[in-house]
């Protein structure tokens, strides 16, 4: 008979400590929900557990990356019917040459929007580096990208990003308030939300 493949999009900013380590410390466990049912996501809408015994779900990432993310879901027996977005075409190019049954696009999603929604939407470090002289400009840049990405999703979405609640900061780098972040989502997303605060590297 047909096999639903769980649909996965997945956008991936250039985290150092890479996205496989906060999907399975974090993302994951966030989108099961606190009371493990799997009704709860992070900004994101009922949803089911990813896990191996699931049929195929369809993730999206946001800046694909180089797929390290769809290699470590088909490493833990998970499959998916996987899209990665990324701004590099050479990036692009590298991941869909590795892994040729995932999917992988080139594309600005505030210009070019996608025609379609996937279960699951994953954000990772898409919100870790500065683009002004302004906190404020850095909010804009979130708020505005999580309202696009919330509308692929069809059950859950994640992402991260570094609080300000640090013992030291980069200029170069973004630093968002985890309070003010949670009242966007409940106000503007979901009322289904669950925050993790430093759970690792003070995301």
């Amino acid at each position: 008979g047909h096999v639903f493949l769980p649909r996965v999009l997945f956008l991936y900013g250039g985290y150092r400590g890479g996205p496989v380590e906060w999907f399975s410390r974090a993302a994951a466990p966030a989108i099961r929900g606190a009371d493990g049912d799997g009704r709860r996501g992070i900004a994101g809408q009922p949803g089911k557990d990813l896990d191996a015994n699931h049929d195929r779900q369809r993730p999206h990432g946001f800046r694909g990356g180089r797929g390290d993310l769809y290699d470590y879901l088909c490493k833990q027996k998970i499959e998916v019917s996987y899209t990665g977005v990324d701004l590099v075409e050479g990036t692009v190019n590298l991941a869909q040459e590795k892994y040729p049954r995932a999917r992988f696009l080139k594309r600005d999603l505030f210009s070019q929007p996608l025609e379609e929604k996937f279960d699951y939407v994953f954000l990772n470090a898409v919100f870790n580096n500065n683009l002004g002289s302004s906190p404020n400009e850095n909010d804009d840049y979130m708020q505005t990208l999580l309202k696009i990405a919330f509308q692929y999703c069809k059950r859950g979405m994640a992402f991260n990003f570094i609080s300000r609640y640090v013992n030291f900061e980069d200029k170069e780098m973004a630093y968002h308030d985890p309070a003010q972040v949670l009242c966007f989502c409940i106000e503007e997303l979901s009322t289904r939300v669950n925050l993790m605060h430093h759970y690792g590297r003070c995301d």
